[in-house]
């Protein structure tokens, strides 16, 4: 009997558990329904060839000018990049191989 009692109260113990995971599940597909429901859909201008030509020229509007920062910026990043691969190519297995086998 004690054995009955047990498993029922298991048994129990299950369905709240359960009934608690499926509330969390509901509240979240409702959340992810209000979200999807929220989404604009673009109509057939908005996909259109003029349409995406007016997105990017209003991004680009919205683009301010590089200045002498962000010039030096990129160069100074090419010249670590340069270096890096250097350094990458001294590293590679093969080179260090054809160097043994020529004697350099």
């Amino acid at each position: 009997m004690a054995c009955n009692g047990l498993i029922l109260a298991f048994i129990i113990m299950v369905g709240y558990i359960l009934h608690l995971k499926l509330g969390e599940i509901r509240d979240t597909l409702s959340q992810m329904a209000a979200y999807i429901g929220s989404l604009e859909i673009p109509d057939t201008q908005e996909l259109s060839v003029e349409g995406i030509r007016e997105d990017i020229m209003e991004l680009m509007q919205e683009m301010r000018p590089p200045t002498i920062v962000d010039h030096l910026g990129g160069a100074f990043a090419q010249i670590l990049q340069a270096k890096a691969m250097s350094q990458m190519q001294q590293l590679q297995p093969e080179h260090h191989i054809a160097d043994a086998i020529h004697g350099d």
